[in-house]
């Protein structure tokens, strides 16, 4: 289900013609959707501030309004105390704490265990290295093909020492991109699907074998 708003004329009076231009102008600007975004931390004490505030104004140019859930796994470097005193009292932050260290795959499965009956669901990391742009491209997109996924793939230029498992997979199966994907949107309809079937094991081939249809975009990383 998508948390879209949108008002119509109905909900404004008209006076004079200043009133009624700047009444269609909020008419044409409020269609806002709610999106959770998972964000894995794993030692990024020197970026995740900076990837927050350029996703909040990337997402605000699509019309997107975020919920940013960042499962901190084990970090060492004091990501966790940054998350705790200060990001998680911004009102869209939720922090997850994880116990003991599971992995980049184990915390992105706990943060879509967490979020909210939000539609889309995005994954993205907090290194710095997926851009800001490429995230709000990817709501673009579903807005406009409602697909069950989104995949941010490298383009041919970014395609260097690339991991031999990814290339083996993308041989067998042509969904899945030669470079592999971390930055990918998902439908609310298939993260339920994954999180109530079997347990996961290769949390992007299962999304791709659940999925029933699939988009991509291009970015260098």
């Amino acid at each position: 289900m998508s948390y879209i708003y949108r008002c119509t004329a109905k909900d404004f009076k008209f006076g004079d013609s200043k009133e009624q231009t700047l009444a269609q102008a909020i008419l044409q600007n409020t269609r806002l959707i709610r999106v959770s975004i998972v964000i894995p931390t794993h030692n990024n004490v020197e970026t995740v501030t900076f990837v927050l505030s350029e996703l909040r104004t990337a997402l605000v140019k699509v019309d997107a309004i975020p919920k940013f859930y960042l499962v901190d796994d084990k970090s060492s470097d004091g990501t966790t105390e940054l998350i705790r005193d200060k990001l998680s009292c911004e009102n869209d932050v939720l922090p997850v704490y994880l116990a003991k260290r599971v992995g980049q795959v184990g915390a992105i499965v706990v943060g879509l265990k967490k979020c909210e009956q939000h539609n889309p669901i995005i994954v993205t990391s907090a290194d710095g290295q997926d851009s800001a742009e490429s995230v709000a491209r990817l709501i673009v997109v579903w807005k406009e093909r409602q697909v069950d996924m989104v995949i941010a793939k490298r383009n041919k230029d970014s395609q260097v020492n690339l991991n031999n498992f990814h290339r083996i997979v993308s041989f067998f199966y042509h969904r899945y991109p030669t470079s592999g994907f971390d930055m990918v949107l998902v439908s609310r309809v298939l993260v339920d699907k994954l999180l109530s079937g079997k347990p996961i094991r290769f949390l992007q081939i299962d999304m791709l074998l659940e999925a029933r249809s699939v988009s991509y975009i291009d970015y260098a990383k």
